[in-house]
């Protein structure tokens, strides 16, 4: 590849233009990026809200778990959920739980499960049972919980898999299942869906998925089920997809920061992109702007520094965008 000069351009960046997903821990979130993500989940339908916990309910012992449909189905449920949430907010992502932020969870030690007064029954410190709000549940009242690694070495997507379900007795204590019985309560039960911390912890589950990866960016996902049947009741979705086809998470445009690093490597952009990221590092590698291609990077206001050498086709453009608000 030719190495060139990128273009820096910084300008006010225009509404109304669709981001790619960059999904960062609750933890690294700005208070305003909490807020609109409690806003945007309290302003979804009931309707809406209710049927996904359903679905997942009617497939719980039928394919979803204990199976190789456990991660992709999962990818492509959450990413449903995070696109009915952008469709209240097009600047939000779905934040997602970093198990490893901490050696052990405590109920009370963060505002992961915390409500504006304190209790146990909201999300980010934020509460979301109330008047209007489409969402109800109930949390059971386990104290604290040690989450345990995953190998991601191990080559085999369905392997890994039955690792981080923690589904099969040779991969007890899987951090997936175990992080579902800290909750406790409703996400405890097959209808999990409906508290909504189930999407910051299949959040989690999705990016150690993409950290694996990352370290076996050749597999095809091999054993996967290539008639992988999908929740129904959604405009989109036939009625079976080749779960292979959702691997690489670039091809579904789904990015994850962490320690306040965002890593764009491994892709090819097309026609124009945005990518939202109110703070921290963007580091490059391998990733190319053809000439047919711009790249808008918008911000809160802050800096963003671009870490490493970024190499671009011949026309490539970035444009490192500010967010006057």
């Amino acid at each position: 590849m030719k190495k060139i000069l990128f273009i820096i351009v910084l300008f006010i960046s225009m509404a109304g233009v669709s981001a790619q997903t960059i999904r960062k821990p609750g933890s690294e979130l700005t208070s305003s990026e909490r807020s609109a993500y409690v806003n945007a989940i309290k302003d979804l339908s009931s309707s809406d809200v209710a049927n996904l916990a359903n679905e997942h309910n009617r497939l719980f012992n039928d394919g979803i778990h204990d199976a190789d449909e456990f991660l992709p189905w999962h990818r492509i449920f959450i990413r449903f959920f995070e696109e009915l949430v952008q469709s209240q907010n097009p600047d939000v992502t779905l934040p997602y739980w970093d198990w490893y932020e901490y050696t052990t969870w405590s109920r009370s030690a963060t505002d992961l499960l915390k409500n504006n007064s304190g209790g146990l029954l909201g999300l980010l410190g934020y509460t979301i049972i109330e008047t209007g709000s489409p969402w109800n549940y109930t949390r059971g009242t386990q104290s604290s919980w040690t989450p345990r690694s995953v190998n991601l070495a191990q080559s085999s997507v369905t392997i890994f898999s039955d690792d981080i379900e923690g589904q099969l007795p040779s991969f007890s204590n899987g951090p997936h299942n175990t992080g579902h019985v800290f909750i406790g309560g409703t996400m405890n039960s097959g209808p999990s869906p409906g508290d909504p911390i189930f999407y910051l912890h299949h959040g989690m589950v999705d990016k150690v998925w993409a950290d694996w990866f990352r370290e076996h960016p050749t597999s095809t996902g091999s054993g996967l089920n290539t008639s992988m049947r999908t929740f129904s009741g959604y405009p989109g979705f036939p009625g079976t997809i080749d779960a292979t086809d959702y691997v690489n998470p670039r091809d579904l445009k789904l990015w994850y920061a962490y320690d306040n690093i965002l890593l764009l490597d491994n892709y090819t952009a097309s026609g124009t992109e945005v990518y939202f990221y109110s703070t921290g590092s963007i580091e490059v590698d391998n990733f190319t702007i053809p000439s047919t291609a711009n790249v808008e990077i918008r911000t809160e206001g802050q800096t963003i520094t671009i870490d490493k050498d970024f190499e671009v086709a011949l026309g490539g453009v970035l444009l490192i965008t500010a967010d006057g608000n």
